[in-house]
């Protein structure tokens, strides 16, 4: 999985959405990065080299990786 970098991310939040081909109206309450797998179950995120990790809590799917260093 390619990591998220912070002009993604910008993007992201201009848009209300990071899943591509969302219809949701545009937000200003930015982005929400969960799990579609297991909504409102929680998220597990780790660090390493640079790139946090997002899993869903209950089965590990990945769900993000965002590039915090380059």
């Amino acid at each position: 999985m390619t990591p998220m970098r912070r002009d993604d991310l910008e993007h992201a939040v201009a848009y209300g959405c990071e899943v591509p081909g969302c219809t949701h109206p545009n937000a200003d309450h930015g982005i929400f990065l969960a799990a579609r797998c297991h909504p409102g179950r929680g998220v597990d995120v780790g660090y390493l080299d640079g790139i946090l990790h997002l899993v869903c809590h209950v089965c590990d799917a990945p769900i993000v990786n965002v590039a915090v260093a380059d």
